[in-house]
């Protein structure tokens, strides 16, 4: 991954054939869709890649051939490894955000999002966006790819599963890759002052993280970006005080190691120390640097060190004050890890906050001249595949928010496919009749200018600055008299302040160099154009004075100030500033008369993209250099490609067959709520995920009995097809009953009673267990909708029977059901709960999953029946706020099913404490309920609800050392479980079941939250329960009073 970006999650349950449960992990193949299948794709085969791309974007999936085979060598000789077959470079333009991503499973796969990055994040310096990201997204496939020695002899067998590099934690990997794209390029992270500054922050404050703090999901700042800075520094540190062979033969080394998860023994043989204690050496190194700078700053400079106000204190990421117009308060967003993203207003003394819109993060807003309103961006999904963004306005009297719309005779010449209009950062212009905003069609960027309607959400847009390739404007300002915009260009490796007249021809270029120069915004009065830059290797404040061409630095800041609005009366100057915790709203004095006056030289113009480094390390000799810009929206000729290169439609069969360097075979040990067993699993995809299959073999260790599933998802149309056979082993706690004529003993093993008739009825002597086998094939076709909806359809065909041979006078009508099961099913679920950094679960919303089937003889059923099965859920986020409050949440669960006509042949099953994990699993038609022994009860009915109030207790998010194990979060929840079976439903034993056969536990749990082997999040629980109502039918050795230990979440 370029970026790490925690999931804020949205869950809820899956409906499948037989019930509705929250699944956490796919038991079979289920194709990803994350590509519209209205979007023709094609594919252009080189020597060492295959590129997908849409149509239209030919020229750009060229372009990134080129740098692919340029780099291809390179890397193969820098990490002494050739990649075996071709590399998948998918071109993508579904998302409005900058990243790409790598993977070696099943195929060696990149995907580049050909959107740039714009904002100061780390991302702005590179030279080229399109090879910045292919250089690190390349080092992750080399790197991964790596296998020596006895690795190498396991891969033959367990195919890309036996990659030793994946197993390490993201510091290291992510780690490497931005080493990679700094030292092979002219900019990078390894060079980026926003990088500089989070970590001198960090070393001056003595809040430097902790070498096992460097995981993907790190929930406070800096986050996940952890990996990738600190990471990325420390691998440019360990390369300048032992060599690049040193680090890079550190790699190899862990590459040849069979034990994964050991960085001690490769460190100790390359370095002669371990990870740990050359992290602390690199944290000493970098607050030597730190309090190196902090004294330049103090000593060197005419502008006393600043020191800022600060306004809000929320910390983590806040962004885009905007100065409301009568000066009175400030808006902005800040996401916070305890209840997510949100606009807030607060007054400009830092009193009276308020929060404006939930669930939503806009990098700026712009007021409309009466103050009434504002206007601001925010992504949407669009279509199931689409994030891009749109425009909208937001009332403050009202407090509502309508999107902007575009005239409908224009909408086919502005509005993208998804149906967005790809917008971001709108101005309003002093008048409030017209609007300024960048579109970003097809990977590029064009300044638009449009005349609003007096609705304030209509408007008629035109283009002022056509797009060019690999050109990027962001942060369009108007000046006071509404004649002029100031926008942040980045054109031939340099991001400079430009300043256009309302036609689109430029007035003047206020920079012109390789700082990074950015958020433009005007004074009051017009004269000075106020800006951030990182001239002096900080992002300071700087004004740049319309009438006599001169620079003043407004700042002088040990860490770091963007985004400035100026106050009407012209006196503040409200920013976005850095602070040990992340992002707030600061203000300083206004002054910029009194300013110092900063030279400045505008560089020659190149047509050219400019590689020159600012910043310690040179790059690397041979590194690939970088290819023309590729004009955007225009594909391929067959004269446009080299001698061997070709292009055909995308074919999933490209990619998709086995050993075609994507074997892989996985062995894993997995828990139910009856039993452990051992599997082998084997997967495959196509790079664009269309079509996908899953096998697998099982054993388990109670039923002794083997099974397997076999799937196949199709993703190419609208719904998705998947087509699945399993076979599977379930276990009931039912005894067999068999009856015998005489007296006793039972000639049938176990225990027995005699009748009044003078039989006996025999008991098995299996501990209460009966395994049934089912073998099922199933197809059914689904189909998500308008974000959080999903409706299913699908046919099931399947054969029950005893797993072990009855005898002949088994009673089988106390058994479950066995013989042909043929069922359609109908699902519909729907989703809306959000989880944020610091939750301990879900946190606010609801969930609903309901499936109906019907088993007919017409369809090759035994049976005639109705089934349904459904689950709600809902999560109530807790008001209260401060230590040890934050964070409480009210959880709600009801779950009902029931069979319905003349054979009641389904059977659900009520109790115990089973969770779900990424190592355990349920049954789908299994209800717990705490306090009684697993499957104690079961019946043709059920209803099961639970309540839980959760807290969490203390956060730790801290490992031991580069082990691999992370302890997150302790919390404990108290419940309340409940529910009853029915063996035939009628309203009679409804009303009954309230009085005598309704079963209560209450207890509470104390819960761990761990991240094992880097990645696996698991939760670990150990509770006490007991049994306050049982069933006057149940025995009482059903009970399960008393401590338990168990694995994941019940939901």
């Amino acid at each position: 991954m370029l970026i790490a970006c925690g999931v804020w999650a949205h869950g809820g349950p899956q409906c499948r054939e037989g019930g509705c449960k929250l699944e956490f992990g796919a038991k079979s193949a289920r194709a990803a869709g994350a590509y519209d299948p209205d979007v023709p794709y094609s594919t252009l085969r080189t020597p060492h890649f295959l590129v997908m791309y849409a149509e239209g974007y030919g020229r750009i999936a060229l372009r990134a051939a080129e740098i692919g085979e340029a780099s291809w060598s390179y890397l193969a000789a820098r990490y002494a490894w050739t990649p075996n077959g071709r590399i998948n470079i998918i071109i993508n333009d579904q998302t409005d955000s900058a990243n790409g991503s790598a993977t070696i499973l099943p195929s060696k796969t990149i995907t580049l999002f050909v959107t740039a990055p714009t904002r100061v994040s780390g991302l702005e310096d590179y030279d080229d966006w399109l090879s910045a990201v292919l250089i690190h997204e390349l080092a992750h496939i080399y790197h991964l790819d790596m296998a020596y020695g006895l690795p190498w002899l396991g891969r033959q067998l367990l195919g890309k599963y036996v990659a030793m590099n994946q197993y390490v934690p993201a510091w290291l990997t992510e780690g490497l890759a931005v080493y990679e794209e700094t030292v092979s390029t002219g900019g990078g992270r390894g060079r980026s002052a926003y990088v500089d500054m989070v970590l001198r922050t960090a070393a001056l404050n003595d809040v430097f993280p902790s070498i096992d703090q460097g995981y993907r999901g790190y929930p406070n700042w800096p986050f996940s970006n952890i990996a990738y800075f600190f990471g990325g520094r420390f691998q440019l540190y360990l390369a300048g005080r032992f060599g690049e062979d040193a680090l890079l033969e550190y790699h190899r080394k862990y590459a040849a190691n069979p034990i994964p998860y050991i960085t001690y023994l490769p460190s100790k043989l390359v370095f002669q120390e371990s990870m740990p204690s050359l992290w602390s050496a690199f944290e000493d190194d970098e607050k030597a640097k730190a309090e190196a700078m902090l004294l330049q700053i103090r000593t060197s400079t005419s502008l006393p060190l600043t020191t800022p106000k600060r306004i809000t204190f929320h910390g983590g990421e806040c962004v885009g004050p905007r100065v409301t117009p009568d000066g009175r308060s400030i808006v902005f967003s800040a996401s916070s890890p305890v209840d997510g993203a949100r606009v807030r207003r607060i007054d400009i003394d830092g009193s009276g906050e308020e929060i404006l819109l939930d669930d939503t993060l806009s990098l700026g807003v712009s007021f409309t001249s009466d103050g009434r309103a504002f206007y601001l961006q925010q992504a949407e999904i669009n279509q199931r595949y689409y994030a891009h963004n749109n425009l909208y306005r937001f009332d403050l009297e009202r407090k509502s928010l309508e999107a902007v719309s575009v005239d409908p005779l224009e909408v086919s010449d502005w509005v993208a496919s998804s149906g967005s209009l790809r917008a971001r950062e709108p101005d309003v212009s002093p008048d409030g009749r017209r609007l300024v905003f960048v579109q970003s069609p097809f990977g590029a960027n064009r300044l638009v200018l449009a005349w609003v309607e007096s609705d304030g959400r209509t408007i008629h847009p035109r283009v002022i600055v056509p797009a060019e390739p690999d050109v990027q404007l962001s942060n369009p300002r108007f000046s006071p008299d509404g004649t002029a915009i100031a926008v942040a260009r980045f054109r031939a490796g340099r991001r400079d302040i430009v300043v256009y007249d309302l036609t689109g021809a430029i007035t003047y270029e206020v920079t012109r160099d390789r700082s990074q120069d950015t958020d433009p915004t005007w004074s009051p009065d017009g004269r000075w154009i106020v800006f951030s830059s990182d001239r002096s290797g900080i992002y300071n404040l700087y004004a740049f004075d319309t009438h006599d061409q001169t620079m003043r630095q407004l700042t002088n800041l040990i860490t770091g100030a963007f985004q400035p609005s100026i106050t009407p009366d012209a006196q503040t100057i409200i920013y976005r500033g850095y602070g040990p915790d992340g992002f707030d709203v600061y203000s300083v004095p206004f002054a910029p008369a009194d300013a110092p006056r900063v030279p400045y030289t505008k560089a020659p113009l190149t047509s050219t993209v400019d590689t020159t480094p600012r910043r310690w390390p040179p790059p690397n000799e041979g590194a690939p250099e970088i290819p023309p810009p590729a004009p955007f929206r225009t594909d391929l000729a067959a004269d446009d490609l080299p001698e061997g290169w070709s292009t055909s439609s995308y074919s999933a069969l490209d990619t998709i067959l086995p050993f075609n360097d994507n074997w892989n075979l996985f062995p894993a040990l997995i828990a139910n709520e009856h039993e452990i067993y051992g599997s082998l699993s084997h997967f495959g995809a196509d790079a664009m995920g269309t079509q996908s299959y899953a096998l697998n073999v099982n054993y388990g260790t109670l039923t002794e009995a083997f099974g397997g599933s076999a799937s196949y998802a199709y993703d190419g149309l609208e719904p998705t097809i998947v087509v699945s056979g399993t076979s599977q082993a379930v276990t009931f706690s039912r005894r067999v009953v068999v009856e015998q004529s005489g007296t006793m003993p039972c000639a049938y093993g176990g225990s027995g009673s005699l009748q009044s008739d003078g039989s006996a009825l025999c008991y098995g002597p299996d501990q209460g267990q009966y395994d049934q086998r089912r073998n099922t094939a199933r197809i059914s076709l689904g189909l998500p909708f308008r974000q959080r909806h999903r409706i299913s359809l699908g046919y099931a065909f399947e054969r029950r029977s005893s797993l072990d041979a009855l005898p002949p006078d088994t009673i089988e009508r106390l058994l479950p059901r066995s013989g042909n099961f043929a069922r359609i099913t109908l699902g519909y679920t729907y989703a809306d709960t959000r989880s944020f950094p610091y939750s301990i679960s879900a946190e606010r919303g609801p969930s609903f999953g309901i499936a109906l089937e019907a088993l007919s003889k017409g369809l090759g059923s035994d049976y005639e029946a109705f089934v349904l099965t459904s689950e709600g859920r809902y999560y109530l986020s807790m008001p209260w706020r401060g230590f040890l409050l934050s964070n409480h949440v009210l959880a709600l669960r009801l779950g009902i099913g029931f069979t319905l006509g003349p054979d009641l042949a389904e059977t659900f099953r009520l109790g115990g404490a089973t969770g779900r994990s990424a190592v355990t699993t349920t049954t789908d038609d299994f209800y717990p309920l705490r306090g009684l022994e697993t499957s104690a009860l079961d019946g043709t009915a059920v209803i099961a609800g639970s309540a839980e109030y959760r807290a969490p207790l203390i956060r730790i998010d801290r490992g031991l050392w580069t082990m691999p194990v992370t302890f997150q979060v302790l919390h404990a929840a108290v419940f309340v479980d409940s529910g009853r079976v029915f063996d035939a439903l009628s309203w009679e034993k409804l009303r009954r079941g309230f009085q005598d056969e309704w079963a209560v536990g209450v207890g509470g749990e104390l819960r761990a939250d761990f991240i094992f082997f880097y990645e696996l999040p698991l939760t670990l629980r150990v509770g006490y329960a007991r049994a306050v109502r049982t069933p006057a039918s149940m025995p009482a050795t059903s009970q399960r009073n008393g401590f338990y230990f168990e694995l994941g979440t019940l939901y």
